[in-house]
């Protein structure tokens, strides 16, 4: 890559995670073009060399950290392990990437409902896309391991409710404003999941 193109890729970062963090911390509508671009170090007009407003940065913002987050949610398929192990790498993975994100995550939460009618109707479906490609990974690994499971319950179902549990963490930790490591609630992500799920003892699902 020349240095061209490093520079532009690192202002082009530098503008994204200024955005991002004041969005988190201000709000999409009381965060400004000028905000963005004095917290990033920058004149006003240099922004406009990257982005067309400042919805294209949210959104932009939005495209690459769900594509991040996907892809390296997809690479914990590839690996090997019992259900246990499986669930505790995918957990594990999800809330560390949550932790070092934590300011979109919060963007989030506190903004898809007031961004106005015309803006949510664009960020909706991408929130909802995500949600529903990581519940897709969640069951493709439960998939994996039919016997240790309960037979009752569909595995839709299922890797519904795991997702519940992993959001209700993550909604607590953003608006309990914690400062604690929430990876290592992992374990007890997937124990509560487990004991709901399992077919008759703990023991029975290696």
């Amino acid at each position: 890559m020349r240095q061209h193109e490093k520079d532009s890729a690192r202002n082009r970062k530098l503008f994204m995670d200024a955005a991002e963090a004041l969005f988190a911390a201000n709000g999409f509508f009381r965060t400004t073009i000028e905000d963005i671009a004095e917290q990033a170090g920058f004149s006003k007009g240099t922004i406009y060399n990257y982005f067309e407003s400042k919805k294209n940065i949210l959104m932009v913002i939005l495209d690459e950290k769900f594509d991040a987050f996907l892809s390296g949610a997809k690479s914990i398929l590839d690996m090997n392990g019992n259900l246990d192990e499986m669930l505790l790498k995918l957990v594990e993975y999800h809330l560390k990437f949550f932790q070092q994100n934590t300011n979109f995550f919060r963007l989030i939460a506190a903004e898809q409902y007031k961004l106005g009618e015309k803006l949510s109707y664009e960020i909706h479906p991408k929130i909802i896309s995500n949600y529903r490609n990581f519940q897709n990974l969640l069951q493709n690994i439960l998939e994996r391991f039919p016997d240790s499971l309960r037979k009752d319950v569909p595995m839709t179902e299922l890797a519904r409710a795991l997702h519940g549990i992993i959001s209700s963490f993550m909604t607590e930790y953003i608006f309990s404003e914690s400062r604690s490591n929430i990876v290592k609630k992992a374990p007890t992500v997937v124990a509560l999941f487990l004991d709901g799920a399992k077919k008759i003892t703990r023991e029975t699902r290696e």
